[in-house]
């Protein structure tokens, strides 16, 4: 089996260096981060009882989808490059 050299990065770091390689805007990407870590922390104080509230969590699912949906439709929209030019005299 031979090894690829450009080994996809997983999990979030993939998606973020996909994301800002394609278009070069990390807002989506920090979007996402952000309301995944608050929907982990909250389902974590629910969970534990600490705060017995359900709409942190959701609100953290909100921004992280929101993020998630926002990236392709900037990859979208992203101007497409086009072929290089011959290197020059």
């Amino acid at each position: 089996m031979r090894v690829r050299e450009n080994r996809a990065l997983p999990g979030v770091w993939g998606s973020y260096f996909h994301s800002t390689r394609v278009q070069s805007d990390r807002q989506p990407f920090w979007l996402a981060l952000i309301g995944g870590i608050e929907a982990s922390v909250a389902l974590w104080l629910l969970a534990s009882g600490a705060y017995p509230h359900s709409w942190p969590m959701y609100v953290g699912l909100a921004l992280l989808v929101s993020g998630s949906v926002w990236d392709p439709s900037n990859a979208r929209r992203a101007p497409r490059a086009g072929p290089r030019a011959a290197c020059c005299d």
